[in-house]
């Protein structure tokens, strides 16, 4: 494999951004597809540099591996920040962007809680996690298209209930991949109550249990996107907002039962909807 001498042409960064991203994160690459074309490439970059420090848990074998991965990532946007930018196709098409480095160190500091495998310990960390994970990704992608205060705070809630509804409609497929870690986004104290020791038993009690802690979960999501739409919103917060909404309500139709929500269902709906909220920007 012969190694590049120069950089990437723009149109090359942004496919291999794109193709990142589908591969990664399917929802935010649709989110993309349907932004205007000046702002897509700068929002492809920052969710692309999103699937890279969350799959950080996934890719090493012990912790300190994932703090030195992060590290990494740390360093090189304070670098891009300063005009010394790393030759890494995600840097080079963030380079010159409106972002800020504590934003960026929050949003990439926001994955440390995941090398450790450590249970939420009631709700309010599970949604300082959230807030600083998806909130904040969200919040610089607003800025990244310009937007006002406003817009970056309206965006932080619709990515924090985004990540909300996430980790619950996520819990099936990481426990069938043997990923016990996804036990860990139920917040420890509300087991507790209903004495919920195994998510995945079929046992009426543990499994109502698993539907009433998704439910709560759920319903601080949905509050958040309320209160995010008295607000102005940018339009890929808008577009994440309405993906949110068709997830909160599989979720529901199922009974709050990620085992039972077939998340599948409804995919053509979204896109139209996508495609629509798109036109209307």
């Amino acid at each position: 494999m012969t190694r590049e001498t120069t950089a990437p042409d723009p149109e090359t960064l942004q496919l291999r951004n794109q193709s990142l991203l589908r591969a990664e994160d399917h929802d935010r690459f649709l989110v993309t597809m349907f932004t205007k074309a000046d702002t897509r490439p700068p929002l492809t970059a920052l969710y692309a540099l999103n699937t890279e420090i969350a799959k950080t848990r996934f890719v090493v074998s012990e912790p300190a591996l994932g703090e030195i991965r992060l590290a990494w990532w740390r360093e090189a946007v304070t670098d891009m920040i300063n005009g010394n930018v790393r030759r890494h196709d995600i840097l080079e098409q963030l380079a010159g962007q409106r972002l800020r480095e504590d934003e960026l160190h929050t949003l990439i500091d926001g994955r440390k809680p995941d090398l450790y495998r450590e249970q939420m310990k009631d709700m309010e960390a599970l949604i300082t996690y959230a807030v600083n994970t998806s909130g904040q990704l969200e919040g610089i992608a607003a800025r990244l298209a310009n937007g006002e205060d406003e817009e970056i705070i309206a965006a932080r809630k619709i990515g924090t209930a985004w990540a909300l509804v996430g980790l619950m409609r996520a819990l099936p497929h990481n426990l069938s991949q043997g990923n016990e870690q996804s036990w860990n986004y139920l917040p420890r104290d509300r087991m507790a109550d209903w004495g919920l020791v195994d998510p995945t038993s079929d046992d009426d009690g543990q499994r109502a249990g698993v539907c009433e802690i998704v439910d709560q979960v759920c319903d601080v999501a949905a509050h958040l996107l309320t209160d995010a739409a008295l607000s102005r919103q940018n339009p890929a917060a808008r577009l994440m907002a309405s993906l949110a909404r068709s997830y909160l309500g599989t979720l529901k139709r199922a009974g709050y039962d990620p085992f039972r929500a077939n998340f599948n269902r409804g995919a053509m709906g979204r896109f139209l909807k996508l495609g629509w909220l798109s036109i209307r920007s």
